[in-house]
Protein backbone atom coordinates (compact mmCIF):
# COMPACT_ATOMS: atom_id res chain seq x y z
CA UNK A 1 0.00 0.00 0.00
CA UNK A 2 2.56 2.44 0.95
CA UNK A 3 4.30 1.53 -2.52
CA UNK A 4 0.95 2.56 -4.38
CA UNK A 5 0.77 6.09 -2.56
CA UNK A 6 4.45 6.76 -3.01
CA UNK A 7 4.23 5.50 -6.84
CA UNK A 8 0.86 8.37 -7.15
CA UNK A 9 2.27 11.03 -4.88
CA UNK A 10 -0.15 10.40 -2.06
CA UNK A 11 -2.79 12.50 -4.49
CA UNK A 12 -4.01 9.93 -6.35
CA UNK A 13 -3.12 11.82 -9.09
CA UNK A 14 -1.91 8.97 -11.25
CA UNK A 15 -4.81 7.08 -10.97
CA UNK A 16 -6.78 10.12 -12.10
CA UNK A 17 -4.91 10.50 -15.65
CA UNK A 18 -4.72 6.52 -15.98
CA UNK A 19 -5.99 5.66 -19.70
CA UNK A 20 -4.79 9.37 -21.11
CA UNK A 21 -2.28 7.38 -23.73
CA UNK A 22 -5.25 5.54 -24.43
CA UNK A 23 -7.32 7.79 -24.94
CA UNK A 24 -4.69 10.05 -27.22
CA UNK A 25 -3.98 7.14 -29.54
CA UNK A 26 -7.72 7.50 -30.62
CA UNK A 27 -6.88 10.52 -32.01
CA UNK A 28 -9.58 13.02 -30.25
CA UNK A 29 -9.82 16.05 -31.78
CA UNK A 30 -8.89 19.72 -30.52
CA UNK A 31 -11.04 22.37 -29.70
CA UNK A 32 -9.83 26.04 -30.21
CA UNK A 33 -12.93 28.17 -29.05
CA UNK A 34 -14.50 31.21 -30.13
CA UNK A 35 -17.71 31.41 -31.75
CA UNK A 36 -18.92 27.96 -32.87
CA UNK A 37 -22.03 26.23 -31.72
CA UNK A 38 -21.92 23.66 -34.43
CA UNK A 39 -18.40 23.26 -34.12
CA UNK A 40 -18.46 22.74 -30.19
CA UNK A 41 -21.18 20.25 -30.44
CA UNK A 42 -19.52 18.38 -33.24
CA UNK A 43 -16.10 17.93 -30.68
CA UNK A 44 -18.13 16.91 -28.17
CA UNK A 45 -20.21 14.37 -29.95
CA UNK A 46 -16.39 13.09 -31.22
CA UNK A 47 -14.79 13.02 -27.79
CA UNK A 48 -17.87 11.03 -26.44
CA UNK A 49 -17.86 8.17 -28.87
CA UNK A 50 -14.48 7.70 -27.79
CA UNK A 51 -15.40 8.20 -24.24
CA UNK A 52 -17.74 5.64 -24.75
CA UNK A 53 -15.72 3.05 -26.72
CA UNK A 54 -13.13 3.11 -23.66
CA UNK A 55 -15.40 3.21 -20.66
CA UNK A 56 -14.43 6.11 -19.04
CA UNK A 57 -14.96 7.42 -15.65
CA UNK A 58 -16.66 11.14 -15.55
CA UNK A 59 -13.84 12.44 -13.55
CA UNK A 60 -11.36 10.91 -16.51
CA UNK A 61 -14.04 12.56 -19.43
CA UNK A 62 -13.24 16.32 -17.76
CA UNK A 63 -9.78 15.65 -17.57
CA UNK A 64 -9.02 14.24 -21.00
CA UNK A 65 -11.49 16.37 -22.79
CA UNK A 66 -9.76 19.19 -21.04
CA UNK A 67 -6.99 18.29 -22.00
CA UNK A 68 -7.83 18.81 -25.72
CA UNK A 69 -8.45 22.20 -25.39
CA UNK A 70 -6.10 24.95 -26.95
CA UNK A 71 -5.87 28.40 -27.56
CA UNK A 72 -8.53 31.26 -25.87
CA UNK A 73 -10.63 28.14 -24.84
CA UNK A 74 -8.29 26.63 -22.93
CA UNK A 75 -7.17 29.88 -20.94
CA UNK A 76 -10.77 30.11 -20.49
CA UNK A 77 -10.78 26.68 -19.13
CA UNK A 78 -7.84 27.36 -16.59
CA UNK A 79 -9.58 30.23 -15.72
CA UNK A 80 -13.41 28.81 -15.00
CA UNK A 81 -12.02 25.64 -13.49
CA UNK A 82 -11.13 26.60 -10.49
CA UNK A 83 -14.65 28.19 -9.77
CA UNK A 84 -16.82 25.35 -10.83
CA UNK A 85 -14.03 23.49 -8.04
CA UNK A 86 -14.77 25.38 -5.12
CA UNK A 87 -13.01 25.54 -1.73
CA UNK A 88 -12.55 21.77 -1.53
CA UNK A 89 -11.03 21.54 -5.19
CA UNK A 90 -14.44 18.94 -5.75
CA UNK A 91 -13.98 17.32 -9.07
CA UNK A 92 -15.96 18.87 -11.74
CA UNK A 93 -18.85 16.55 -13.48
CA UNK A 94 -19.14 16.04 -16.90
CA UNK A 95 -22.08 17.61 -17.35
CA UNK A 96 -21.01 20.51 -15.83
CA UNK A 97 -18.08 20.76 -17.94
CA UNK A 98 -19.65 19.57 -21.13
Amino acid sequence: MAQVMANQGGSGGATMYHGLDRFQRNNPPTFKGGYDPEGARAWLREIEKIFWVMECQDHQKVLFASHMLANEVEYWWENTRPCLEGVGGAVVPWRTFR
